[in-house]
Parts: C-alpha cells; structure tokens; sequence
C-alpha cells in the first residue's frame, strides 16, 4: 500500500508513517526524481562559473591594478640632477618627482630669482624676470604634478591652490609627504631616465 498524499510506501498499517495521511489499497506511482547535473564528485563536469572581476567600478578597476605588494623604492637624486630633471621633463606628466626631486627644484629656482631681480632692478627693468617666469613656468608646473603623482594624488590637486591661503597650505603639506611605498598609476621614474641615457 501507498500513501496517496507523499507516494511513501506503508508498513501495515492504516495511516502512513511519514505523513500521517490515510492509506488506500490503490498503489500510488511515486514521481520521478529529477535528473541532478552532475558534479565534480559524481564523476561528471561541474557546470562553468563565470569570472566576476572584484569591482565594477572603472576606478576601483584601476585601484586594484596598480596595487603591488612590492614597496616603491624612491631614487635619490642630488641637486644637479632636480635641476636636469626639471628641465628635461618639462613636459612629462605621467611621472613620479620625489620630496628631493621638487624642493630642489624650489631652491634652484629661488636661487636664480634672485640673482635675477638683482639684475633686473639695475639694469634691465623688468624683461629679464618676464623672461625667467616663462622659461620656468612649464617645468614647475611638470614638477609640481608629478610631485602629486609620488604622494598618489592626481594632478587635479594644483587647481586647489587657486583657494587663498587654505590651497597653499594643503598643497605645502603633500609637497612635504614622503613618496607613497607602492606603485600607483605613475611608476615611471624620470632618474632612472637620466641615469640611463
């Protein structure tokens, strides 16, 4: 005897032991179970899982690509080589400059300031530092973005100095951070540029 309400077979008795409902002498044909896909542990192929990438966003994307587990070794670089290197990078963004790197830079470029209102207070009357701004102009502004780049900040940072005297002093403070230990986006290093050349 079957049990017409689960298919359990009966044991005797009049009411079914798995569900409690009244037997019927009439046998109930169980319904077929349902064919499982085989797994890995039954001998078969387990069905393929599709790669999910571990964020959607494009820039986290990004994070994720550039992280390394190998710190970023820094170059030293000496004040003859800051001052090449502005120069010769004067139009390279995506780069990294060193705490050394910019404040070199910084002290080349005050240094010859100087010397150059001198001259021009006496003699040229103003042309020699026109000409001395728009020389440097490009290269500070390169030095200063890669600068950003070393502490893993973008370039868009130089726009918050345009904001009196909080920009400046929130510029000063990442100019003053050492190098970030990993890689980021801008692992070219202009030193090792020079050095090869």
């Amino acid at each position: 005897m079957y049990c017409s309400n689960c298919g359990a077979q009966g044991n005797g008795g009049k009411f079914c032991s798995s569900c409690g409902f009244a037997l019927t002498q009439a046998p109930v044909t169980p319904e077929p179970i349902a064919q499982e896909t085989p797994t890995a542990m039954q001998g078969g192929n387990p069905p393929p899982v599709q790669y999910a990438p571990p964020a959607t966003n494009a820039v986290m994307n990004q994070a994720f690509a550039t992280q390394q587990l190998e710190p970023y070794i820094a170059p030293k670089v000496t004040f003859g080589e800051a001052i090449k290197l502005g120069f010769m990078g004067y139009v390279v963004w995506n780069a990294r400059s060193t705490r050394a790197e910019y404040w070199w830079w910084m002290l080349f470029i005050v240094l010859v300031f100087v010397g150059v209102s001198i001259i021009d207070s006496v003699a040229t009357f103003g042309a020699l530092t026109l000409i001395f701004y728009l020389a440097i102009f490009l290269p500070t502004l390169s030095v200063t973005i890669r600068r950003f780049h070393d502490t893993n900040r973008s370039g868009g940072w130089y726009w918050i100095g345009l904001i009196p005297i909080v920009g400046g002093i929130i510029q000063l403070v990442f100019f003053c951070t050492e190098s970030s230990r990993y890689a980021t986006r801008w692992n070219r290093s202009l030193v090792t540029d020079l050095r090869n050349r």
